[in-house]
């Protein structure tokens, strides 16, 4: 074993009530850290007879509060979807 420890950290995403294009779900996203900083996450969209889809959001990242705690920095995060 490598000693490699994960620890699940919670929920990321979720449907959005009454959007019936995720009615069935939001599983498996993909993320990507792009070229201008903000973290790109991209989920298929599961709909009515699991019609699919894959959509993209955006994180954008801004410190408000830098205090270091070990590896951990406060800050805050929007999303905006595409």
């Amino acid at each position: 074993m490598s000693g490699l420890k994960l620890q699940r950290l919670g929920l990321i995403m979720e449907p959005e009530p009454g959007n019936p294009m995720e009615v069935e779900g939001v599983l498996n996203p993909a993320a990507v850290r792009g070229s201008d900083g903000n973290l790109y996450l991209f989920p298929r969209l599961v709909a009515k007879n699991t019609y699919s889809r894959v959509n993209v959001f955006k994180f954008y990242f801004r410190i408000i509060e830098a205090h270091k705690s070990g590896n951990d920095i406060t800050h805050s995060q929007n999303c905006v979807r595409f």
